[in-house]
């Protein structure tokens, strides 16, 4: 099992993400919205990883990840890389550098 978390800043909120791979490839994740304008609750992932490549999203859409992953990188560069799309405030969040992973098992 792996997991990468981090905040990402983009202008007027902080999101706290953490997401988790499973031995199966299945992905879960949580977003928090830090916005003053919101109510700091939770928002639930849930997707895949095939190859490198990972999808998650809401089952509303408030929030797509298409990014990378690469299990088999070494530990120290172990990272989610890509774009969340926020479809709250319709913009684009890069990822790149701010998610860092780690394996659990």
């Amino acid at each position: 099992m792996y997991r990468a978390s981090g905040y990402a800043f983009p202008l007027g909120t902080a999101l706290l993400m953490s997401f988790e791979i499973d031995a199966a490839d299945h992905v879960t994740g949580t977003i928090i919205d830090r916005d003053f304008a919101r109510t700091g609750e939770p928002v639930t992932l849930t997707g895949t990883l095939s190859g490198t490549t990972l999808m998650a999203s809401s089952t509303a859409n408030q929030y797509v990840v298409n990014g990378t992953f690469d299990k088999a990188g070494a530990p120290q560069s172990l990272q989610l890389n890509g774009t969340l799309r926020d479809n709250v405030k319709g913009r684009d969040v890069q990822l790149d550098g701010r998610l860092p992973g780690c394996r659990l098992n």
